[in-house]
Formats: C-alpha cells, sequence, structure tokens
C-alpha cells in the first residue's frame, strides 16, 4: 500500500476504532487470496478510482454539473420572486408617484445592507467577486479551510440573492463560480469520491461549471474561467471542466424547456462581408477600450476616495453598514427616474441583440416618450455611475454582467449612428454584440468574451469582426489599465495574486535575498511540549503551512502540516481524557470504550498547552514521526520528505513560477541541504510590488 493511500484513511478517521478497521480492510485487501465479493468490490471501485479517466470521475462530473444547474436555477427563481415583489408594490402604488420612488430606494438599502450581513455574521469570505479569492487558492496562497466552508456557501447563496434582487448594478457569475467550487470541495470530500491525492482538480471544475451555468456558454465558461482564476493551468484537467460544463449546460437547458424560458434570445444576422464595416467594427473596439479603461481607472479612484472618508469612522461595523447604505442609496436615487434602468440585464441585452428599429424594442418603448437614441445616451451616463458605486462594497457581487450590458448598449448605440450617418443598412444589433465582448473583454483582460458571445447568440457569421474587435479592445484595455479583478483582488487584501509584478524584477532578484529566518524547527528529538511551543510561536503567521523537520545541523529532513500537528494533538487528547495514562501502540488501547466514540478534530493552542500542563510525561514524550522513519499509526504524525524548498540563489521568477504550478504557499530556502531561510509567496510579493511603487518617481505606480 502506498503511503498516500495510507494517510487518506488516518487523516479521515474519526476515531481509533474506525482508523483500526480501515487499515484491516486494507490488509485484507491487500492480499492475493482473498476474493470475497465485499473485497472484490473494493478492489475494482479503488482500480476505477486510478484509471486515466476515471469512471468515478465521470460520476462526479456529471453529479456537479446537474446540481450546479438546478442551484443556478433555484437562485434565479428566488431572485425573480423577490424582484417581483417588488414590482407589484410600485404598480399598486404607482410608477411614477414619490411613493413608488421611496419604495424603490428603501428597498435597494435594506435589501444591501441584508447581503451585507450575510458575510458579517457567517462567513467574511463570502464578500466581494469570488474570483480573486479562488484565483488565489488555486494558486496556493490562501488557506481553504474558510474559504470553502459550509458557512461561506450559505452566505454567498444568500448574499448573492440579495445583492441582485436588490436594484444595484451587479452580476452574479463570481459568487456563483466561488458557490459551485464549495460545492465541488464538499463533494469531493465524500468517501466515494474522495480522490487520493488532492482535489484542487475538482475545484477547478467547479470554477469552469460556475461560470457555464451563469451564461449557459459550455467551452466560453470553461476558458474565462482558465483566464481569471489561473496563472499557470494543467491541460490535462481540462477535460474534467468541460464535461462538467457540458453537462451544466444540458441540464440547464431541460430547465429552461420545461420553465418555456431561455436565457439569452438567438440572434439572426446577415453574413459579413470584407469592406468598410470592419474598419467600423475596428473602431468600435477602440471606443470600448477606452470606456472600459476609464471604467476600471475611475474604480480604483473612488476606491481611494471612500476609504478616505470612511477612515474617520472609528468601528469598523459602522464603517461597512454606511459604506453599503451610503452606496444603495445613491445606486436607488439615480437608478429610479431612468425607466430603462428597471428592467434587469438580462432583459437589456436581449433587447439590444435583437435587429429591429430602436423605438420598437420592449424596453425602449415602455420606458420613453422622447428620442430613443438621446434615452441611451442617458442610459449610459446613468449606468456607467451606478455600476461603479457597488465596486468594493462588502456583499456577495459579481461585476462582469453590467459590463456585459454596457457593452452592448455602447455598441447598440454605435451602431444606430452608423445607419444615420453612414449606411441605412448597417445592423446595429451586431455592432451591439461585438460592443458587448469587446467593453467586457477590456475591462477583465479576457478574450474569451468573445467565444462566450459566440455560444450566446448561437452563430459564427460575424466571428472575424467579433474576435479582431475583442483583440484591439483586450490590447487597449491591457496597456491602460489593470483588470478589474486585479483591482477588486488589492481591495480584498489579495495583492499577491496580481499581475502587476514586472518578471524583469523578479528576474533580478534572488531567493536568499528575500527570504526570511525560520524561527523554529522540529527535530526527530523534539517533544510534544516543544511542538505546542513552536506552533504558539508561528500562530500569528499567515500560511504556516509546513513545519520544518532537521537534524541537528539544520540539515532539512522533510516538513509536517501543521493541520497534522494539530490532529495528533487531539487525538492524543483523547488518550489523556481516557486516563489511559500514557501513551501506548494503537492495539493497546483499542479497548478503551470513550475513545471509540470521540470525535477528533484539530485542537485549539490553548487546549494542547492545558493538555501539557495537566500531564507533564506526555510533554516529555518524543514526537512519533510516520513513514519513513517509523510505521503509520494513529498518533504517528506524517512526513513529507520532499517539501517545497529551492536552492541558495535560484532567481525569484523561477520560484514564483513554481509556487503557481504547484500552489506552494510557503518555500524552504536551502544551501547544500542546510536550511537557512523562508519565502512566504504572498509576503514576498507584497514586499517587491511596494518596493517597485517607492521606486517609481513621487512613489506613485504608473
Amino acid at each position: 500500500m502506498s503511503i498516500s493511500e495510507m494517510l487518506d484513511p488516518w487523516r479521515h478517521a474519526k476515531s481509533l476504532e474506525e482508523y483500526q478497521s480501515e487499515m484491516r480492510t486494507n490488509r485484507r485487501n491487500s492480499l492475493t487470496d482473498n476474493f470475497t465479493p465485499p473485497t472484490i468490490g473494493r478492489r475494482a471501485w479503488n482500480m476505477c478510482k486510478s484509471l486515466p479517466h476515471s469512471p468515478i470521475t465521470w460520476m462526479f462530473l456529471i453529479t456537479l454539473g446537474c446540481l450546479s444547474a438546478l442551484l443556478g436555477s433555484l437562485m434565479d427563481y428566488w431572485i425573480f420572486t423577490i424582484v417581483s415583489l417588488r414590482q407589484r408594490m410600485i404598480l399598486d402604488l404607482g410608477e411614477d408617484s414619490l411613493a413608488s420612488y421611496l419604495v424603490w430606494v428603501v428597498w435597494t438599502v435594506v435589501c444591501g445592507v441584508l447581503a451585507s450581513s450575510c458575510g458579517y455574521f457567517i462567513s467574511t469570505n463570502s464578500d466581494g467577486s469570488g474570483i480573486p479569492q479562488m484565483k488565489a487558492l488555486l494558486a496556493g496562497q490562501l488557506g481553504s479551510s474558510n474559504v470553502l466552508s459550509y458557512a461561506t456557501l450559505v452566505a454567498r447563496c444568500t448574499g448573492t440573492v440579495l445583492s441582485n434582487a436588490s436594484g444595484l448594478s451587479v452580476g452574479k457569475e463570481g459568487p456563483f463560480l466561488h458557490i459551485v467550487s464549495i460545492m465541488a470541495d464538499k463533494l469531493s470530500s465524500l468517501a466515494i469520491f474522495r480522490p487520493t491525492a488532492d482535489n484542487f482538480t475538482y475545484i477547478r471544475a467547479g470554477v469552469a461549471c460556475g461560470v457555464t451555468a451563469v451564461f449557459g456558454s459550455p467551452l466560453g465558461g470553461v476558458l474565462f474561467s482558465i483566464e481569471v482564476t489561473s496563472q499557470y493551468y494543467a491541460i490535462k484537467n481540462l477535460w474534467q471542466s468541460v464535461i462538467s460544463s457540458s453537462v451544466c449546460v444540458l441540464t440547464f437547458q431541460i430547465i429552461s424547456v420545461l420553465q418555456n424560458d431561455v436565457l439569452f434570445t438567438n440572434t439572426k444576422f446577415a453574413d459579413f462581408e470584407l469592406g468598410w464595416e470592419l474598419l467600423g467594427f475596428l473602431l468600435l473596439g477602440v471606443l470600448s477600450g477606452v470606456l472600459a479603461a476609464t471604467f476600471v481607472k475611475c474604480v480604483q479612484w473612488l476606491h481611494g476616495m471612500k476609504i478616505a472618508l470612511l477612515e474617520r469612522l472609528a468601528r469598523p461595523l459602522v464603517q461597512r453598514y454606511l459604506h453599503v447604505a451610503v452606496a444603495c442609496a445613491v445606486t436607488g436615487v439615480l437608478a429610479y427616474p431612468c425607466h430603462l434602468l428597471r428592467w434587469t440585464d438580462r432583459v437589456i441585452v436581449n433587447d439590444m441583440f435583437k435587429d429591429v428599429p430602436l423605438a420598437n424594442l420592449t424596453s425602449i418603448e415602455q420606458s420613453t416618450t422622447f428620442s430613443p437614441h438621446l434615452y441611451l445616451l442617458l442610459y449610459l451616463g446613468f449606468k456607467f455611475a451606478i455600476t461603479l458605486v457597488p465596486c468594493g462594497l462588502p456583499l456577495s457581487c459579481g461585476i462582469f454582467t453590467p459590463l456585459f450590458t454596457y457593452g452592448a448598449v455602447v455598441g447598440r448605440l454605435y451602431g444606430e449612428l452608423l445607419v444615420v450617418l453612414v449606411s441605412p443598412t448597417v445592423s446595429p444589433a451586431t455592432y451591439a454584440v461585438v460592443g458587448a465582448a469587446c467593453f467586457a473583454s477590456a475591462a477583465t483582460h479576457t478574450v474569451s468574451t468573445a467565444v462566450i458571445v459566440f455560444e450566446l447568440t448561437g452563430q459564427l457569421s460575424h466571428m472575424l469582426p467579433v474576435m479582431l474587435s475583442v483583440l484591439v479592445a483586450y490590447s487597449i484595455g491591457g496597456m491602460s489599465s489593470p483588470s478589474i479583478y486585479d483591482v477588486f483582488a488589492k481591495i480584498a487584501g489579495l495583492n499577491f495574486v496580481c499581475a502587476d509584478i514586472t518578471d524583469s524584477v523578479l528576474a533580478h532578484k534572488m531567493a536568499h535575498e528575500m527570504m526570511r529566518p525560520v524561527p523554529q524547527v522540529l527535530t526527530m528529538h523534539s517533544t510534544y511540549a516543544d511542538a505546542v511551543a513552536l506552533l504558539q510561536s508561528i500562530e500569528s503567521t499567515r500560511h504556516a503551512v509546513y513545519i520544518p523537520v532537521c537534524d541537528d545541523r539544520m540539515t532539512l529532513l522533510g516538513a509536517v502540516r501543521r493541520v497534522d500537528l494539530l490532529l495528533v494533538l487531539s487525538r492524543l487528547a483523547e488518550r489523556v481524557t481516557a486516563n489511559a495514562g500514557s501513551i501506548e501502540d494503537d492495539d493497546a488501547n483499542s479497548t478503551s470504550t470513550s475513545m471509540l466514540h470521540a470525535t477528533p478534530g484539530p485542537i485549539g493552542l490553548e487546549e494542547a498547552a492545558e493538555l501539557l500542563l495537566h500531564d507533564k510525561a506526555l510533554g516529555r514524550q518524543t514526537i512519533q514521526f510516520g513513514p519513513p522513519y517509523d510505521v503509520l499509526s494513529y498518533t504517528a504524525l506524517p512526513i513529507n520528505t520532499y517539501p517545497p524548498q529551492v536552492g541558495y540563489f535560484v532567481a525569484l521568477s523561477n520560484v514564483y513560477v513554481l509556487s503557481c504550478v504547484y500552489m506552494w504557499a510557503q518555500v524552504f530556502v536551502v544551501e547544500e541541504g542546510v536550511l537557512v531561510g523562508l519565502l512566504s509567496m504572498d509576503a514576498t510579493l507584497n514586499s517587491i510590488a511596494l518596493d517597485e511603487v517607492v521606486a517609481l518617481p513621487n512613489g506613485k505606480p504608473q
């Protein structure tokens, strides 16, 4: 049996009896002469798990795709129900009355405050877009214990529904991506699906599935999820994302047919002929790129101004709720007078994509009695403002859908002007499609929006202008401003996932220049009291994932996971509680009935210190390490004999690439095998980014 196969039951065992039973079963299964039906079934199941394209993996991906589509439809239903309730109240009071105006504003504020409360009282990890958090998690720079917890799942679902039903100009693609990732993590923890190694490949499939469930675009969703959450991507994981996304779309289509509804209506455009219109599409790409870069710069400026104002308030809770309440009130006050802003983004996009006269569109026809062109221009001004306001709010919300909608309106108005000024044969709806892809691409720094547009519209007749215009907008946005998701990452304090540190700076710095001393290490002679003291010394360290194990000459022998060390201490606490008297072999303690019903879990440092205070004999015991130094028992501490490590003179650019590919949160620096320092990747990158800012003229980033 391999070490990884042994560690799986060790980490998931809830009691000594469960661990021993699992190990006995594994030993029996390893015997060649045991051919009982249960044993054959277990062997077949384990064999299926180990196959390259395992049927168990297919079952997981199909289940994940179905569940994500069902949850997405359920959340859409909740949002629709809440919005319908508000609409009925507005109609009862009269759409143009002062009372309905007040109801709209109060509704927006109340729903926004409730959405923010989900993040404050349930899980703070549910605040924001969710995409920066997942990017940090998949880069190995963020612990998954809280980001992928059940509390975060509940807060994300509730907060996303409330924020989208409030009337704020927000979307749900980022939060839902996070939600499905949590579902994938929890689903993969079931014994039937549990992988032998890490479950990050399943989480990546969940990320793609979350985007697909929002857009109804399987290939575009997969590509978009890779672009916004991965710095380096393993192609071997691509097939899993495609399968789960395809099943998600299939389930979503079945639900749509049953509900007699569609996410986005397919368009019918004439074939594109190469001519002067190509120049018009390219100019639209330039316009969209400039507008998107302006939007991102405005988000940065507005957030800085809000921080300066909110810092005057002493209490963080007051800052949080005042920030949300004022933003929601401003949105409600600006949105209600413009009838077009009362429609959902989905309705606006479908209308802009219709190849009919502007005055005949449902949203325009029922919203104004004067010039539709002027009304669209007014909409763009108000939409720009109310989309800026929610950026950086401490609540669960996305940004892609409002950006996509804004680009569609920009493109439609641009096409209508071409009809008036250039040629009446121009199709304005095609420019709406191109504008939506260009604006979203320039703001998010993704080119996969073009693929999303192809799948949403259901045709490829304008593939050339869409692709070329998106590339133009993408280039202008990339040269002029950071990605909107990088801005959100900085707002969330996740600076280390931003792509604003140049390769040249990293290449000229060595690992030893940025390392920090290792405060304390374990040795083969360390006691459990030493382990508790070490844990207390690194408690304030954010990413103390591995604790080094060295010999007397500081030669790095391996490392142990912090969570494994806490788990061992909790199991030792069971024995003390059961009055075992001393640490004995697992077999000798198998008759302890009080242990059989215990449910161990990582204990806090205070409990561990108190344990050793009451049982000094235990504190003096030498730590029992597992393979390869000793057999793996219930209280043995597993050791990784090859932890993340680099040489003394390795360029930091190489360390950065390795940390992204292998998801290393911390890296040990060794010189001829001797441990000399430690690199915490987030602190290191933040320090380099700060040095770059200080080195610039006036200390300001370009």
